[in-house]
């Protein structure tokens, strides 16, 4: 995105420009164990699951600055038998 802006006295323009990215640095699955032969039933609710996941090495730091951030999102799905 780019925007132009006039100063107050008409003669000057200031350019400034926006920039965006996206990078995946890494994509894994983690299949949770199974409870019981036949799966786990869940009632309405609210339900806690302990895991771990290992990052690879090579990843950065979360950071946010002026000209940028580094964030990590997790995401976890059921899938329903």
């Amino acid at each position: 995105m780019e925007i132009l802006r006039k100063n107050s006295n008409n003669n000057e323009y200031t350019r400034s420009l926006f920039y965006t990215s996206k990078e995946i640095y890494e994509h894994s699955e983690t299949p949770l164990p199974d409870f019981e032969p036949r799966g786990l039933e869940l009632s309405a609710g609210e339900h806690t699951f302990i895991f771990k996941v290992a990052l690879g090495r090579q990843l950065p730091s979360s950071f946010k600055g002026s000209y940028g951030s580094i964030k990590y999102k997790m995401q976890a799905t059921g899938n329903p038998n």
